[in-house]
């Protein structure tokens, strides 16, 4: 099931409203999530153009009780961006990633996020599911502690080389620290 990213999208218009984030849901996420519908959560986060009631309406249309997002019957969980796998591991990465060097223009950080995210394979998304399956246990144990070491160990693993060995050890540390 974690095996690719869908994405990512970008506004161009000077102004995200709720009818301009209805129409990417509309044009560009719900026909890729077509197929894999029964199967998959929404999570939208808490940005206004992201709960208005048309966007709301519709998600509730295509992810009946399936998306996670204020204004949903599953509520973001307030203050809780690092109790989220996408938010500490995946856009963890993907900002690691852009950032390593300073971004010179709009079009170099369209370049910089489109090539990151397609960097993203099913390896580590399997770890990401793997930290996403043993998070309460996690944050009962260790306060939130050993988040801070698999996101970075997830950091490090994603960055390294494709060379088999390498990638193998550093997704030992990331499943011994979640673990």
């Amino acid at each position: 099931m974690h095996d690719r990213v869908i994405g990512p999208f970008f506004f161009t218009e000077k102004t995200v409203s709720s009818v301009v984030s209805l129409d990417i849901m509309e044009n560009f996420v719900f026909p890729q999530l077509e197929e894999l519908q029964s199967h998959v959560f929404l999570q939208q986060h808490g940005a206004p153009p992201h709960w208005g009631t048309i966007v709301c309406s519709s998600l509730n249309d295509h992810f009946t009780g399936r998306w996670i997002g204020r204004g949903g019957l599953i509520p973001w969980p307030p203050r809780s961006p690092d109790i989220m796998p996408l938010a500490f591991c995946l856009w963890g990465f993907v900002k690691d990633t852009v950032y390593r060097r300073r971004v010179s223009n709009f079009y170099d950080l369209k370049v910089r996020i489109t090539t990151a995210i397609a960097s993203v394979d099913a390896d580590m998304l399997a770890v990401i599911a793997l930290i996403e399956e043993k998070l309460p246990v996690i944050e009962r144990l260790h306060h939130g502690e050993t988040i801070k070491k698999a996101e970075k160990h997830l950091t490090q693993w994603a960055n390294c080389s494709i060379d088999g060995e390498k990638k193998e050890s550093a997704y030992t540390s990331v499943v011994s620290s979640v673990i």
